[in-house]
């Protein structure tokens, strides 16, 4: 394919996966400049980022309208979201500038959860029932209504299962709703709205997409087990890519790209969750940006795939590229099997040897292993879906044996053996469970 000319993109809040995003946006060429959509950074992001690949940082210029005044005279082809904390203000500030974005009258629907789930109801898609709660009371007294459990309780605009807790009891629904409203999102906002969900029975998957001009592309699209913390939420255990010519594929991506049209997703990346419940596809909730948690681009290459990331930098460099795959399919193809293994801290502790991780080299379909902690690192009790600690890649051939190493993994980790962990406080109980 020929080479596009040199284009000018601002990443907004170019934090956690948009390292891989301004990395193949770099090696294609482009010019990068990146954008805070707050004074200071939140907590979580305040390691920064690797400046290197961007040409001009232009720290916080103030609102999308004020951000907008500097960036026309600019000449910039693109503005992209790095991260779900910049959704929004990307989207405002690519209206303004006249950039290729997502429907902007739909801009709520894409970062309020509730709203979310609403347009798809709307759209008579299948998702939870729900009730938007500014106080316990009003959450226990939609549970006593509604009447069957459990209830899911989560903040109304976080990421990384923030404060997401599964109740079974109106005690427990109390103990969530202070938990949450006791606290600030991973963007370092307060929670002054909880959503209360009816609870999705079934196995958890996840469908990444590129869009471009309302034409989506499946990039790639995983199993989800995950495990269970009684009192707390769910916690990622490790994904498994599914086969994308299989019909399971073939339904979630169908019902994907009706939910991406529902909220107006027509241009960008979309991380969308999902449960395969007994009367099929449901959302759980979509990010109108790249998936979070793990995208190494040399173990993907290693199983014969293409990152979200690389896609995306591809539609937006190299638009024919990405034209001609969408002539061909509407999704991805696979080369080898692959799985990314997630770890599980059992509470408070301090980490005081990493030798154990040298156990990994003995699997057959061990590749590599990503953003390893060294020893000395304070660790907390896992109950999100950050991908703390590290992810674990296995490829190989035959899936079985992919299985079985995933399962010896998941021994060592249960019984320390990777990281060598003193703990403070421990969790008595972990239930694995495949929801």
């Amino acid at each position: 394919m020929g080479e596009s000319r040199t284009k000018n993109i601002v990443i907004v809040d170019g934090y956690s996966m948009a390292r891989e995003l301004a990395h193949d946006l770099h090696a294609m060429g482009a010019n990068l400049f990146h954008l805070r959509s707050t004074a200071e950074p939140p907590p979580v992001f305040r390691a920064g980022i690797n400046m290197s690949p961007y040409r001009g940082d232009l720290g916080y210029i103030g609102s999308a309208e004020q951000a907008a005044g500097v960036i026309l005279d600019m000449d910039i082809d693109h503005v992209v979201a790095g991260c779900e904390m910049g959704v929004s203000y990307a989207e405002r500030l690519a209206h303004l500038a006249g950039t290729p974005t997502n429907l902007y009258r739909t801009i709520p629907e894409r970062r309020n959860k509730f709203r979310m789930i609403a347009a798809l109801h709307r759209r008579g898609l299948l998702a939870a029932d729900q009730t938007l709660v500014r106080d316990e009371e009003q959450a226990v007294a939609w549970a006593q209504r509604y009447g069957n459990w459990p209830l899911v309780v989560k903040p109304l605009d976080s990421a990384g299962s923030d404060n997401v807790t599964i109740c079974r009891s109106l005690d427990e629904v109390r103990a969530a709703c202070r938990r949450a409203f006791g606290a600030h999102t991973v963007f370092a906002q307060p929670n002054r709205e909880l959503i209360v969900q009816s609870w999705l029975d079934g196995v958890q998957y996840i469908v990444n997409t590129v869009s471009r001009d309302g034409r989506h592309f499946m990039t790639d699209a995983w199993r989800t087990n995950i495990r269970l913390l009684p009192g707390y939420a769910m916690v990622m255990e490790d994904f498994e890519l599914l086969d994308p010519a299989s019909e399971l594929a073939s339904h979630l991506l169908s019902y994907t790209f009706d939910a991406l049209d529902a909220l107006g997703i027509v241009n960008g990346t979309a991380h969308s969750e999902l449960k395969w419940t007994t009367r099929g596809p449901a959302l759980i909730e979509t990010g109108a940006r790249l998936m979070g948690a793990a995208m190494d681009r040399d173990s993907y290459a290693a199983a014969g795939l293409k990152t979200q990331s690389i896609y995306h930098a591809l539609d937006l460099m190299r638009p024919e590229t990405m034209n001609e795959l969408r002539s061909r399919s509407d999704r991805y193809a696979r080369g080898r099997h692959v799985a990314k293994v997630f770890f599980a801290f059992a509470g408070d502790g301090v980490i005081t040897s990493v030798d154990g991780l040298k156990r990994l080299n003995t699997l057959p379909t061990f590749h590599a292993i990503y953003r390893t902690l060294p020893a000395g690192t304070r660790v907390h009790l896992t109950t999100d879906s950050t991908g703390w600690g590290g992810a674990i890649y296995l490829v190989h051939d035959d899936p079985e044996l992919i299985k079985r190493d995933r399962e010896q993994i998941r021994e060592w980790d249960e019984a320390g053996l990777l990281y060598d962990v003193a703990y403070e406080t421990a969790e008595a109980h972990v239930t694995s469970i495949a929801a």
